[in-house]
């Protein structure tokens, strides 16, 4: 009897060192690894700045562990990719255990480095790994582009730190005014506020391009001037600095464009410009540092657009207040509020301008175009302010919302608010007023070819835009292009950007 009440005990313990026996690795030759992919390859990586993080997933499809031997980087700590296994970073791991029909995640970075010419480079290197005397690899490809850089280094109250356009590094106490030049030999990348200083010039030449950090942006000062100047065939393109694909089109990767006032009158231009994927895509407006400031004029100088893209703009494509803006020839697309939102004072022209918000990221209950003479200040107070001139001449204003166009004047001061020869899309809008709208279309679908995607091109010659009478309105003249340089002949226009060519 005493021998069987040890012997129960004995057998129980013996059953549970049984089942917490570690199953044995599975050490056939055979054994092979799967991966999800066989290269890992990084679209554009600017020079000495990290990559995004790729991955990829490791696969043991068999029904027993198996241990991998060892996972290193081939270029060794020489490479210029980083790695990092089930959460541990370094060049060279060993005896790593994949559990039975089990994964494992490598997260792959890169940096390049300079090389000192502009011409993309091209980065390489694999990762090996060795199971049961088997030798596999997955590649590593990265573009490099070498860059010219400009990280902001410079705090400014209640604003990201600035970079002046002379990288001086006192964007207040430099050297004094400059005059730049940017050629198209590089991109350029900003980390912060590129801040052009009163008397600075910047003139960016057709074909460059410019990269923008999250949460940057370009600050023409009240004093600053730039000419941004591409051609149809080399366009200046404003963008992020997330080159990857799948970034072509997501808006708010960066802040936006913000041009202040100029005493001397000069205008800050922009001309065959792409400006894309950011939170507001041009903000002009006098700038108010003191509370004296709020009650000051608006801009004597103007904000000229020709043959300009904006779109995808998580915020407005255009937010203007007490400034003036002459608009030919350009798109505003796909904005999350607006496509132009103008408050105040001043006197905006748009002329042959298709406003086009299909925005597909959200809802949106703001209009593609709105225009007040009032406005609240950052004290709270309200503003009211005599609209000189808005007008909107042979454009077309639509989208998916129900009422595109918005607008509120305050009888206390004298407005010119004009729509002429325009296509544009209402609901609830009383647009009976003969002195606001004059040869005006209204919710006739303009068959863009594909808006959501960006695409205001029209679609067919059905399309009520085409061959349309002009507006009369003096000083409002038709070029003889349009925003792709498209010849214009005959003795009709199509109204918006966009020409339509069969």
């Amino acid at each position: 009897m005493n021998k069987l009440k040890w012997a129960i005990p004995v057998l129980f313990l013996g059953l549970i060192f049984s089942s917490c026996k570690k199953e044995e690795f599975l050490t056939d030759a055979s054994v092979m690894l799967d991966f999800s992919q066989d290269t890992v390859l990084f679209d554009t990586v600017f020079t000495t700045v990290g990559s995004t993080t790729e991955l990829f997933k490791i696969y043991n499809r068999e029904n027993r562990p198996i241990n991998v031997s060892s996972i290193y980087l081939a270029g060794g700590s020489s490479s210029q990719f980083r790695m990092n296994v089930d959460g541990i970073g370094g060049t060279s791991f060993e005896n790593i255990e994949i559990p039975a029909e089990d994964s494992l995640f490598i997260f792959v970075e890169v940096t390049v480095d300079p090389n000192g010419i502009n011409s993309p480079l091209i980065v390489t290197d694999s990762i090996l790994f060795q199971t049961n005397g088997n030798l596999q690899d997955v590649d590593l490809v990265a573009w490099g582009q070498d860059a010219y850089f400009f990280f902001g280094n410079q705090p400014f109250e209640n604003f990201p730190s600035i970079v002046c356009l002379d990288d001086s590094g006192d964007c207040f106490n430099g050297a004094g005014p400059v005059n730049v030049t940017w050629e198209n030999d590089k991109p350029y990348v900003i980390y912060g506020y590129l801040f052009l200083d009163e008397g600075d010039f910047l003139q960016i030449n057709p074909g460059c391009q410019i990269h923008f950090h999250e949460s940057s942006g370009l600050w023409v000062f009240p004093g600053g001037q730039i000419q941004a100047i591409g051609t149809a065939e080399e366009p200046i393109v404003f963008q992020g600095d997330r080159l990857e694909d799948d970034f072509d089109d997501i808006p708010g990767q960066w802040d936006r464009i913000w041009v202040n006032e100029n005493p001397n009158g000069n205008p800050n231009t922009f001309e065959h410009c792409i400006i894309k994927n950011n939170f507001l895509g041009i903000q002009a407006e006098p700038l108010i540092l003191e509370e004296e400031d709020l009650l000051e004029p608006g801009a004597n100088n103007t904000l000229r657009l020709n043959k300009c893209v904006v779109k995808n703009n998580s915020g407005a494509s255009l937010l203007l207040r007490n400034y003036n803006v002459e608009a030919e020839n350009c798109l505003f697309a796909n904005a999350g509020q607006f496509n132009a939102a103008i408050t105040g004072e001043g006197t905006y022209t748009f002329n042959h301008c298709t406003f086009g918000n299909f925005w597909s990221f959200g809802t949106r209950s703001d209009p593609a175009f709105f225009a007040s003479n009032s406005y609240q200040d950052v004290l709270g107070n309200i503003q009211v302010r005599s609209l000189d001139l808005c007008r909107v001449t042979n454009s077309v204003i639509y989208g998916n919302s129900f009422d595109e166009i918005g607008y509120f004047l305050d009888d206390a001061t004298e407005n010119e608010l004009i729509f002429d020869a325009v296509l544009f899309k209402v609901d609830e809008l009383d647009f009976s007023d003969p002195d606001i709208f004059m040869n005006v279309v209204v919710n006739q679908n303009p068959q863009f070819v594909s808006p959501s995607d960006g695409d205001f091109h029209l679609e067919s010659m059905t399309s009520p835009l085409i061959d349309r009478p002009l507006s009369t309105l003096p000083g409002v003249i038709s070029p003889i292009t349009d925003i792709e340089n498209t010849d214009i002949t005959g003795n009709f226009r199509d109204w918006g950007a966009y020409e339509f060519v069969e």
